[in-house]
């Protein structure tokens, strides 16, 4: 969901957490994403590379060795 906010509370993230760089700003205004869970990312390009790379994480496996008979 696409956020604008002309006021960032003191202890609100400042910058995307998947690349690191600054929200952007458009006529006074902070414009960022936040995801369901409360993430804010500075597009959607950065929610959906982080939503790939935990759901990545959260299935790989170890491979698993066959006995050989």
């Amino acid at each position: 969901m696409l956020t604008s906010s002309r006021y960032l509370m003191n202890g609100s993230p400042t910058r995307c957490m998947f690349c690191g760089e600054p929200f952007s700003r458009r006529e006074d205004f902070v414009e960022f994403w936040r995801t369901a869970s409360g993430d804010h990312f500075c597009s959607e390009f950065c929610v959906d590379d982080a939503e790939e790379a935990l759901f990545r994480q959260r299935h790989t496996t170890r491979s698993v060795e066959l006995p050989r008979w």
